[in-house]
């Protein structure tokens, strides 16, 4: 019910056996929130003040770990128990529907003088995560990290192999290695993506491979090339229990690798970073980099932008109006490049 006060409206109404009084300058935002928290109810997501969930923040981790997190994460035992870890140590056994913004904000002052913000940028997206899950699953009815920002991050390093160290490289792998070395290079995914790369993933069809578990949870597509196609294909009936490249012992065979190749400061993800520069440097756009990369935010994309800095005079280049004629009414011509 909405009832007229001598300045605004109030939402007076029920949800189940809970009373809920609001008032509002406007009576439309006064109907809006009832039929949001009617909504709430009827889709069992509506959570009484009085009546607060009482989990501790320890076990919805846990709970949020095994129904969330270990299925759509990428190889969450190496990426998201740390975190996970961190955050059960400082909120404990307190009730996740008593933690508030000013507790995450002191978590993070004190974790800063011993992280670095790129490390505590990364926990609190789990953290956000966390929270987002506990409102979705009707535990809170708003997450406290919504409004928390992110720290300022100084820019992420970026090594690329020139084409010679890319050649050394794959001269001085073994079979196995070069196979992983050229599918990284060709496509760009990630070590993770490539290590569980299975063949149901690849779509000969379209020439595409589905990558379905990502750091974002969002899947994305990578084209095949001519390359990557006569690679995987010359393994189609190789047994690998449904894999498509072996990489048993890659870290091993990766760090000797490195060291016999004399190739300095040298990380497997700076395959990646290749990929990406090398796009970059041909003048592949940042947006399409972006898509080729999966990432959720073309910010992530912009540490390559410098490889580029002739993309904004090539773009104007592409276009040209010109004057016809010398009548002072003489119309504008449209030059076709290229």
């Amino acid at each position: 019910m909405i009832k007229r006060l001598k300045k605004g409206w109030q939402a007076d109404f029920w949800v189940g056996t809970h009373r809920i009084r609001k008032s509002f300058f406007i009576r439309k935002l006064a109907e809006q929130y009832e039929r949001k928290k009617k909504n709430e109810y009827d889709e069992g997501k509506y959570v009484p003040k009085s009546k607060k969930d009482q989990t501790p923040f320890d076990k919805f981790v846990d709970e949020y770990f095994n129904v969330y997190a270990s299925s759509n994460m990428v190889n969450p035992n190496q990426n998201e128990i740390y975190r996970l870890k961190q955050l059960k140590n400082y909120f404990g056994s307190k009730s996740i529907s008593e933690i508030t913004n000013k507790d995450i904000e002191e978590w993070r002052s004190k974790l800063l003088p011993e992280l670095q913000p790129s490390t505590l940028n990364r926990i609190l997206t789990t953290l956000k995560s966390i929270f987002s899950k506990a409102v979705e699953w009707g535990k809170i009815e708003s997450s406290p990290a919504i409004k928390i920002k992110k720290l300022r991050e100084e820019n992420e390093r970026v090594r690329f192999l020139s084409d010679r160290e890319a050649k050394t490289l794959l001269e001085s792998s073994s079979l196995r290695l070069q196979d992983f070395i050229v599918m990284a290079l060709n496509t760009g995914m990630r070590k993770a993506n490539l290590i569980g790369l299975r063949w149901e993933d690849i779509d000969f069809q379209n020439d595409v491979i589905h990558v379905l578990k990502t750091k974002s949870g969002k899947a994305y597509e990578v084209p095949i090339n001519n390359t990557v196609r006569r690679l995987i294909k010359g393994k189609a009936n190789i047994k690998n229990d449904g894999k498509v490249l072996d990489t048993r012992n890659l870290k091993r065979e990766w760090e000797t690798t490195i060291q016999t190749s004399g190739i300095k400061n040298c990380r497997i993800h700076d395959l990646r970073h290749t990929f990406a520069s090398s796009l970059a440097m041909k003048g592949v756009d940042l947006f399409t980099i972006s898509q080729l990369l999966g990432h959720s935010d073309i910010k992530s994309t912009q540490i390559y932008a410098h490889l580029a800095p002739n993309h904004k005079k090539i773009a104007v280049n592409m276009i040209s109006f010109t004057v016809t004629g010398n009548d002072e009414n003489r119309p504008l011509e449209t030059t076709k490049l290229g």
